[in-house]
């Protein structure tokens, strides 16, 4: 994508962040809500006793991230219902994070540690997270696809603990150990249209699993951020309508290596959001861009601006390959980004 030039090391001292979790089953479609939530801001104190509908759900988290509530934030989906018993609810986690004076709860290397110690759950075992078990588990899941929303309820499960998970700000914001492979997609869009596209991506998933009875093991994964003003960032706040917005969250679909028909369902869904939202694909994932879409989801001054430094620095072509061509970037910077039609 570029060369860098400069950098600035800006020290500061190590820190711990403490993570709340809660899982919530959300009514899907239909809501099922009895008492009036006018002017309750907790979601904990929201949901109890209640089954809310997921735009309300989601409403509660983007006011939550909003009024500063956490300093990282984000959360699970499970697309699939448990099935003709209870088809009308799927679950849901949420991660908050602060940082924090206290010590962790366990070691690094121990964090599967239960409830009682304030761990992350057997979900964060090594020994649970390896191509091995994964393709185990995506094995079963393809000969009893009816087993796949209570597998993955169980991982989602883990995000439900009373005691906070408190550790090390890099421990604590990842995820996995780094030894299972998976294939990822993952779109960027302002956070006003969450609840639509999200919409969009369940309802997606959940007709793919019927036509071809091919499930997914891992949730849905969404997250929260703040816009920035870099030139190709896809949480860019310079929108190619002209509009500016502050707040954007990401839509991930991660699914394991040995899932049926990845490529074509992350497709589909990045088709959809991209002609519905002009969703911004992550650039290091999965992705279909070409010139025509980033000439249609990035601002024309960003993309002018982003044309000047790649000429500056691959003046005579010594970065170009594959990926630069297949962007069009040469064809795009060749001339003046004014006289490209505007999107």
């Amino acid at each position: 994508m570029g060369v860098i030039y400069s950098i600035t090391y800006s020290c500061v001292p190590m820190y711990n962040l403490e993570e709340i979790r809660k899982t919530e089953q959300v009514s899907w479609p239909e809501a099922t809500t009895t008492e009036d939530d006018e002017g309750d801001n907790d979601l904990d104190d929201a949901l109890v006793g209640k089954k809310l509908q997921l735009g309300e759900v989601l409403e509660k988290f983007a006011e939550m991230y909003k009024t500063k509530d956490a300093e990282y934030f984000s959360f699970f989906i499970n697309p699939y219902p448990l099935g003709p018993r209870d088809d009308k609810h799927i679950e849901m986690a949420y991660s908050k994070a602060f940082k924090t004076d206290l010590g962790p709860t366990c070691c690094a290397c121990c964090s599967c540690c239960c409830n009682c110690c304030g761990g992350r759950g057997m979900a964060d075992l090594g020994c649970m997270q390896t191509d091995c078990i994964s393709s185990c588990l995506q094995g079963c899941a393809n000969c009893c696809p009816s087993c796949i929303p209570q597998l993955t309820n169980f991982g989602v499960s883990q995000f439900s603990f009373e005691k906070p998970y408190r550790q090390t700000w890099y421990n604590a914001l990842q995820y996995t150990k780094g030894n299972i492979h998976y294939r990822s997609a993952e779109w960027c869009l302002p956070l006003e249209h969450l609840q639509s596209a999200l919409t969009m991506v369940i309802k997606l998933a959940q007709d793919y699993s019927k036509k071809h009875k091919q499930y997914s093991l891992l949730p849905i994964y969404v997250r929260l951020a703040h816009s920035d003003d870099l030139y190709l960032s896809p949480a860019s706040k310079f929108r190619p309508d002209g509009t500016i917005n502050d707040h954007n969250c990401y839509i991930e679909l991660p699914y394991l290596s040995a899932a049926y028909g990845i490529d074509e369902f992350q497709e589909t869904v990045e088709n959809k959001l991209y002609e519905e939202f002009k969703a911004r694909p992550h650039w290091g994932k999965n992705n279909r861009l070409n010139q025509s879409k980033i000439e249609e989801i990035y601002h024309k001054d960003s993309l002018k601006k982003w044309g000047e430094v790649y000429k500056i620095f691959n003046k005579g072509g010594p970065f170009e390959n594959r990926f630069t061509n297949n962007m069009g970037f040469a064809e795009l910077f060749d001339h003046p980004i004014d006289e490209q039609p505007s999107a």
